[in-house]
């Protein structure tokens, strides 16, 4: 993500090179994860700040809070009916 303030890509090209299926699609993902669009970014020439990912499974993590280990559960079964409206 740091070619959109680093290069001089278009973001287009960025948003492709990422594996999105467009520019649009890129931006709504960027401005969720970052809080702007990336045009922000590369106009104010900052990189934007990516967050170290938290181990979820670890026991704690860095500030000694307790995390919560995933567990798999079996429901019982349902019957789901639909009808098609044409």
């Amino acid at each position: 993500m740091a070619d959109v303030a680093t290069t001089d890509k278009s973001i287009t090209e960025i948003a492709f090179e990422q594996g999105f299926d467009s520019p649009e699609v890129f931006t709504r993902a960027f401005k969720m994860a970052f809080g702007a669009p990336p045009s922000a970014f590369r106009n104010a020439h900052e990189e934007p700040y990516l967050f170290e990912r938290e181990n979820l499974l670890s026991n704690q993590n860095e500030s000694g809070v307790m995390i919560m280990k995933p567990e798999m559960m079996q429901k019982e079964q349902k019957l789901l009916v639909c009808l098609a409206k044409e």
